[in-house]
């Protein structure tokens, strides 16, 4: 959420030790964007994996994804 308006919603699924999200703009938005997130390095402080977005179907890029456990 930013400012009460809803940014973007991701669907995903957890399967065979992997997170896999997706999003797509829907039928009314000026681009079409889809992004993919895969996550399928999992340990107990990191979770890494990479990041793919398209603009209609013409330009992607992918990225790396890192996330990592804060200890308090």
């Amino acid at each position: 959420m930013n400012n009460n308006k809803l940014v973007r919603l991701y669907s995903g699924k957890f399967e065979n030790n992997e997170v896999k999200l997706n999003y797509k703009t829907d039928s009314t938005a000026e681009k079409n964007v889809e992004m993919n997130v895969l996550l399928n390095e999992i340990s107990a402080n990191k979770i890494r994996g990479t990041r793919t977005v398209s603009v209609d179907n013409k330009c992607t890029a992918k990225f790396s994804v890192e996330l990592t456990r804060l200890s308090k």
